[in-house]
């Protein structure tokens, strides 16, 4: 079983790839699951479909949500999480494109951990690694941790 998986809901490709090179340039060795719509990111939370094998497909100690996603939006995944007595308490940092304030202030109103705007600056992205660290402790699922090993 891959324990301390992360959960990165993004659609937009490029966006997906330097979050994970991010990862590894910054040391993290946990799995990370990429799905690009919310439905298949509520699929991947029930267990649903493709998803079934929870030893293939466990519960992730953070998920990662974009705001802005085909199909089920990103604000109406995270008011579905928060209502499941077994995800409310996951650990849900929204990192999206937008700087628009009011999106930001609906997604914590909806129970966000945090929310930070997207960024290429790999020093913003190292504070963002080392962010999830602290919400993955507080994770229902968590086993260890966000392995987090920055380079000196």
């Amino acid at each position: 079983m891959s324990e301390n998986l992360v959960l990165l809901v993004e659609d937009c490709e490029p966006d997906a790839d330097l979050l994970l090179h991010s990862f590894k340039h910054w040391g993290v060795t946990n799995p990370v699951c990429v799905v690009t719509d919310g439905q298949r990111a509520k699929d991947y939370l029930t267990g649903a479909g493709a998803f079934v094998n929870r030893d293939q497909h466990p519960l992730p100690i953070v998920v990662l949500l974009d705001l802005y996603l085909p199909g089920m939006a990103g604000l109406l995944l995270l008011e579905w999480i928060r209502t499941e007595s077994e995800l409310r308490t996951l650990p849900v940092v929204v990192l999206s494109g937008t700087k628009n304030r009011a999106d930001f202030e609906k997604a914590y109103a909806l129970g966000a951990n945090a929310c930070l705007v997207k960024s290429v600056d790999l020093a913003e992205l190292r504070d963002l690694i080392r962010d999830l660290d602290y919400f993955s402790l507080a994770s229902p699922t968590n086993a260890a941790a966000l392995d987090f090993f920055p380079e000196a």
